[in-house]
């Protein structure tokens, strides 16, 4: 395979192409959660949002507020039903068809498996996961100088 630079000597060169081109992203002032996240939800929205883009990497558009706010509502889902089973228990008591007492697993564990899947899918996609930022290259907007640290 040939590199960037001898296919620019060569004249084949293609920007489009190109897969280590520095991507530039829109630094926004402020996304607003929306109003439906509440509770842990709304905390993981302001959270996502005050690291990826305001405060962090200068990642995020408000084209990704929609995305953001779906993560958040499911981060929050997944909150909810940890609590409920660590409530009532991984497995629970229910009466079969000869009135037969008999322990299943909590209904909300699969629940639980998809709602992690699915925002496992989002985190990798913006590099929140420790493989997944190996693959994203992004520069912090904060330059960290001497002046950040006390010694």
């Amino acid at each position: 395979m040939k590199t960037q630079e001898v296919k620019k000597q060569e004249g084949t060169y293609r920007a489009d192409r190109d897969k280590n081109k520095e991507v530039i992203f829109d630094k926004v002032e402020s996304i607003s959660a929306p109003t439906f996240l509440k509770g842990e939800s709304k905390k993981a929205f302001d959270l996502l949002v005050n690291e990826l883009g305001l405060n962090g990497y200068g990642l995020l558009t408000t084209l990704d507020a929609p995305a953001i706010a779906l993560l958040a509502d499911a981060y929050g889902e997944y909150i909810k039903v940890c609590r409920t089973i660590e409530k009532e228990g991984m497995v629970i008591e229910d009466f079969n068809n000869r009135n037969a007492i008999v322990q299943k697993p909590h209904p909300l564990l699969s629940y639980k498996r998809q709602l992690f899947k699915d925002i496992m899918d989002v985190l990798k996609q913006y590099g929140m996961t420790a493989m997944s930022r190996n693959k994203v290259e992004f520069k912090p907007t904060n330059e960290v100088t001497d002046k950040d640290f006390n010694f």
